[in-house]
């Protein structure tokens, strides 16, 4: 029981990063990331944008979620004591 509890857990917090992720994509204003990651261009190809804009939300989901993660497990970690 003890490994499908981790593995359960695990799988949460995978979807807790789609969660992220999606929340990022759909909140995130394209215009205003745009204009602070390249403030001084005003046309760029698109797969290059598209490129950019993915990788930047991808690292802002893990970073989010990453943070998640550890304050998930320290409150676990004092609800055990």
């Amino acid at each position: 029981m003890k490994h499908i509890k981790k593995i359960i857990t695990w799988y949460l917090f995978a979807m807790s990063w789609v969660c992220f992720f999606l929340l990022l994509f759909r909140y995130l204003p394209e215009k205003k990331l745009f204009d602070l990651i390249y403030p001084s261009i005003k046309e760029m190809d698109p797969n290059t944008w598209d490129n950019t804009h993915m990788t930047v939300i991808f690292i802002a989901a893990l970073l989010l979620n990453g943070i998640f993660i550890l304050s998930v497990s320290m409150i676990m970690e004092r609800c055990k004591n």
